[in-house]
């Protein structure tokens, strides 16, 4: 039997194996459970709709598919000392948190001097908030009912509009119109933006999508708006109005009504009567111009590059990350009369702050 010596004592080789095995199966776990996935991330921010048709027309109203796009080539155009031209941007955040941005605008040309040369502005347009109510159809005051809130905005020739609607019948289908009032500019004009006016829509048996109602102009921008179970409805809605036009500026006198209607069960084939289920507890004014507008932003310009520091919100659902918040833009170029005459390049870049 084979033996070695340790600390003086004898010992046989075969325990010696036998306890550096067994001191080697006594090892502690480093690990107790691995769970392995992968993830694809897709960008937050992009351009989800583009405009620049003043003062020249360079880019209609386009909107671009679900997510949006990360780039988008203007194109060059002529211009003269002097001239003007905006370029909207609707920019959507499809994150769950604010996401901090810096609008940037970087021009290149012959003048020595380029921040005066092409001088760069950016404008966020207001958003206007308004109540909606049920209402008593005597003293026009509110009363216990559904209510909702409508926020709206115009950015170039969109009138955008959200709709929070609370209270509802989760078993009807509901219409929610512009109206025009009585003797205001903009009645004939909103009651003929459809394609048949003062005619049941197509695919529906009486209900009609604009017309006038006695002297009243409206506008169902929307036919079929479904709640869900606990009664509410939200949707955002771009209304393209850039074809109305009074002059260089669509304006409606001292507002427009907003009004939510029953449509039915079936709003195909319901008849009526469409009985207003709550409306506008404030004046509702708007125009619609393709000019820049709005809130004008801090900015600073250094050797061609402008830039301010803005944010974008967190999509209004955290629990749908396909719905993002949209927030538009318009970024002015104003060419100095006394501009170096040569081609001007360039870029609006939105960067991550």
């Amino acid at each position: 039997m084979k033996t070695v010596r340790i600390l003086g004592r004898t010992i046989p080789v075969a325990i010696v194996t036998f306890l550096l095995l067994a001191g080697a199966g006594l090892a502690l776990l480093t690990v107790y459970i691995t769970v392995t996935g992968s993830a694809t991330v897709r960008q937050s921010v992009t351009l989800n709709a583009i405009e620049s048709t003043y003062k020249y027309p360079l880019v209609p109203f386009t909107e671009f598919a679900y997510p949006g796009v990360t780039s988008y080539a203007i194109g060059s155009f002529d211009a003269v000392g002097g001239d003007e031209q905006d370029v909207w941007l609707k920019l959507s955040n499809y994150a769950e948190i604010l996401a901090p941005i810096e609008l940037e605008k970087i021009v290149t040309g012959p003048d020595s001097q380029p921040c005066l040369a092409d001088k760069v502005t950016f404008y966020k347009p207001d958003v206007a908030e308004v109540p909606l109510c049920t209402k008593d159809t005597t003293s026009w005051e509110c009363i216990e009912g559904p209510k909702g809130t409508v926020k709206y905005a115009v950015y170039g020739p969109v009138l955008k509009i959200e709709v929070f609607l609370y209270g509802l019948d989760p078993n009807a289908y509901y219409q929610i119109a512009l109206n025009g009032r009585e003797g205001v500019d903009g009645n004939e004009v909103i009651a003929k933006n459809c394609p048949k006016p003062n005619q049941a829509a197509d695919e529906f048996t009486k209900a009609w999508e604009c017309g006038m109602w006695g002297t009243e102009g409206f506008w169902n921008f929307e036919m079929v708006a479904k709640p869900d179970a606990s009664g509410f409805f939200y949707k955002e809605y771009q209304l393209p109005l850039g074809d109305i036009v009074f002059d260089d500026i669509l304006h409606f006198g001292p507002g427009i009504g907003i009004i939510v209607k029953y449509a039915g069960e079936d709003p195909h084939t319901y008849e009526g009567p469409w009985t207003p289920a709550m409306m506008e507890n404030a004046i509702v004014e708007f125009w619609v111009t393709q000019v820049c507008h709005g809130v004008v932003l801090d900015s600073q310009c250094s050797e061609g590059v402008s830039g301010t520091v803005t944010e974008l919100p967190a999509r209004p659902f955290k629990q749908n990350p396909l719905i993002p918040s949209e927030t538009w833009y318009c970024v002015r170029n104003e060419f100095h009369l006394a501009a170096t005459p040569g081609s001007y390049d360039f870029a609006i870049n939105v960067n991550p702050v």
